[in-house]
């Protein structure tokens, strides 16, 4: 097959895979026919994992941050709430820019964010010193719809499940 020719077809196959019109390892297995195994991918697989981990790092910190600064530290509770909301909201940010390249990433993000807000929902409980059964109970009913709605407009299935989770378990417990 002539140069021209087979550049015009692996820019094709090219073109199937960066829009998903075949199967990745189908047009894998065509690039390395038709460049005889020439075809470097390396610098692919490298923006692969940048795209991955370096978001995946952020939300860990952000939720792990959060964390401490909530059970660990003797921060006022106004500024704990403030840095709750922010990075509640960076991880949300970070969460839609990565339903692009990756759906349960996205949806994992946006897991860690809701249960962050329903941490720093609790941590309220505790700094108004609400009586702390009905508040978490209420709280967590409260939250459980909230997940439920999320899951049924986003169309994202764990969200359901732990929405009907939370809210059977915080009626338990308050029974």
């Amino acid at each position: 097959m002539k140069k021209e020719r087979k550049e015009i077809v692996v820019n094709e196959i090219k073109y199937w895979k960066k829009n998903k019109l075949l199967p990745e390892q189908y047009c894998n297995f065509l690039l390395t026919l038709y460049t005889e195994g020439d075809e470097q991918g390396t610098s692919k697989s490298f923006r692969f994992d940048k795209q991955f981990i370096l978001p995946f790092i952020m939300v860990q910190v952000l939720f792990l941050s959060a964390t401490l600064i909530f059970y660990f530290t003797d921060i006022p509770i106004i500024m704990q709430i403030v840095i709750g909301i922010l990075f509640t909201i960076a991880i949300w940010y970070i969460a839609k820019k990565t339903k692009s390249f990756s759906r349960f990433l996205a949806s994992l993000y946006l897991l860690m964010g809701v249960f962050l807000l329903y941490f720093l929902t609790l941590q309220v409980g505790v700094w108004t010193e609400a009586e702390n059964g009905l508040y978490i109970s209420v709280a967590t009913v409260i939250h459980g719809l909230l997940w439920l709605t999320i899951g049924w407009f986003l169309k994202i299935r764990l969200f359901l499940i732990i929405g009907i989770l939370g809210i059977v378990i915080a009626v338990y417990l308050a029974f």
